[in-house]
């Protein structure tokens, strides 16, 4: 039987961030990392269901070997709840995985009471329903909340400590699972939240793995060329077009796509919830010394058929020094992201009515030293039409990879004649319809000359 697996954490509109004045100091990200990742697992072998963990800065850490070889245990909800008093059903908490949600008391507090009850392993639910995908690295109790303490803060529990989100607890609550396995995500995929407001933003750490970065870097090289506005064609529209400096090339490929394409494909799929035929091909960028892309949208503020982008995806194929600039930002948030390699970083360009999100203005800050090569990939509201997806890439990947001029010729032409909209759909509907004429044209004819030759 195939196995499914269900990622709690990974909601497609993840914690919250709080806006900030377009004047003040930018958040910066990412701000988690693979030592502070871990992952509750619970299920059977058909289904399985998993949930992001963030490990406490106090505890054993997901690097050292009493956690790193991962742990079994039973869930066991403390009594009270929060945990700021000796639990009441310690007995049944005796070796087994304790729950506490936060509030009320120092984080600390509730590790002294759970190592007391002789739990092998902390689990705080974040109670912040505001922000219900958001859980942090717990810290001091100064530091966390700010209330007195009873511990004392150079004690450490030897047991591991982690936080959930409001959403994975309720999960867990609902479930009500026999058993959870808790264990280090070291590098396999994971969440961080950044914004579920205007714009939603979240990270999705370790998506890309070193053969897939370097695969999509060996596919793009011969295809590069300089990314040049088109703000006279119909098919960009842009109203202000950023000032842009570095080499692109698109992937053109649609459903001939390599395995390690699929495999990206899939990957983002179970993560974000699209059907794979709204993915569009992928875009490779490459930033060289002194590169940068201005402030610019991704979407119109106009509908069309092709331009409803309601999220971009951008895949960060190189770690990039703090200093040396090349960072993602949102001017209007603000909110700065920097490059590290295999993260993912997905926005949504569109606001609730369905509108092009003015926050999700972005770019991508000069780059001072080195290089950073990107991979963009846009997620439409509604399926590729067939042609992008079939008789298209084919087309262009026989004409070296690069579209071939008669066929953008042919579509601005359409485009300028019919409108954007109805141009677009008369383009695609042709570029179907023209090998299946020729086939039927081919067909016809060979079927002439057998009655011919039959005579």
């Amino acid at each position: 039987m195939m196995k499914v697996a269900t990622l709690v954490c990974a909601s497609l509109i993840p914690g919250a961030w709080s806006k900030a004045s377009s004047n003040s100091k930018p958040q910066v990200y990412p701000q988690r990392s693979n030592a502070d990742s871990a992952l509750l697992e619970w299920g059977h072998s058909a289904v399985i269901h998993a949930a992001d963990a963030v490990v406490a800065e106090f505890g054993i850490q997901a690097a050292e070997q009493e956690f790193e070889l991962g742990l079994e245990a039973a869930p066991i909800f403390a009594k009270p709840s929060q945990g700021c008093e000796p639990l009441r059903n310690r007995d049944d908490s005796m070796s087994q995985m304790v729950f506490m949600f936060r509030g009320a008391c120092d984080f600390k507090t509730k590790a002294k009471h759970a190592v007391d009850a002789g739990a092998v392993a902390l689990v705080v639910i974040n109670h912040d329903q505001t922000r219900p995908d958001h859980a942090f690295s717990m810290t001091n109790p100064k530091a966390s909340e700010g209330e007195d303490s009873e511990s004392d803060e150079s004690w450490s529990p030897q047991i591991p400590c982690v936080m959930v989100s409001w959403n994975s607890g309720q999960a867990i609550l609902e479930d009500r699972p026999e058993r959870l396995r808790l264990y280090p995500g070291g590098g396999r995929p994971f969440i961080e939240s950044v914004s579920d407001e205007s714009p939603v933003v979240f990270l999705i750490h370790n998506l890309l793995e070193p053969p897939e970065i370097d695969f999509l870097k060996r596919a793009a090289i011969d295809r590069l060329r300089p990314s040049v506005a088109e703000e006279d064609d119909a098919w960009v529209k842009m109203r202000s077009p950023p000032q842009r400096s570095f080499d692109t090339a698109t992937l053109y490929l649609g459903m001939w796509r390599s395995p390690i394409h699929k495999a990206i494909d899939e990957k983002l799929f179970n993560i974000i919830n699209f059907p794979q035929e709204y993915f569009a091909d992928i875009q490779i960028n490459r930033f060289t010394q002194g590169g940068r892309h201005g402030p610019h949208y991704d979407s119109d503020r106009q509908p069309s058929l092709y331009r409803e982008k309601v999220m971009t995806v951008v895949y960060c194929l190189d770690d990039v020094a703090e200093t040396d600039g090349g960072a993602m930002t949102f001017p209007k948030v603000p909110l700065e992201i920097r490059p590290s390699r295999g993260l993912a970083i997905v926005y949504h360009n569109t606001a609730e009515d369905g509108g092009l999100d003015p926050a999700s203005l972005h770019g991508i800050e000069k780059l001072l030293n080195g290089t950073l090569w990107t991979a963009t990939q846009q997620i439409y509201s509604t399926p590729l039409p067939l042609a992008s997806r079939t008789v298209i890439p084919l087309v262009i990947m026989l004409a070296g990879g690069r579209p071939p001029r008669w066929m953008d010729s042919y579509r601005k032409w359409l485009m300028s004649r019919a409108g954007v909209d109805k141009g677009f759909e008369l383009f695609n509907y042709s570029v179907i319809a023209a090998p299946v004429m020729l086939l039927g044209i081919l067909v016809a004819g060979l079927l002439f000359l057998l009655c011919l030759f039959s005579r």
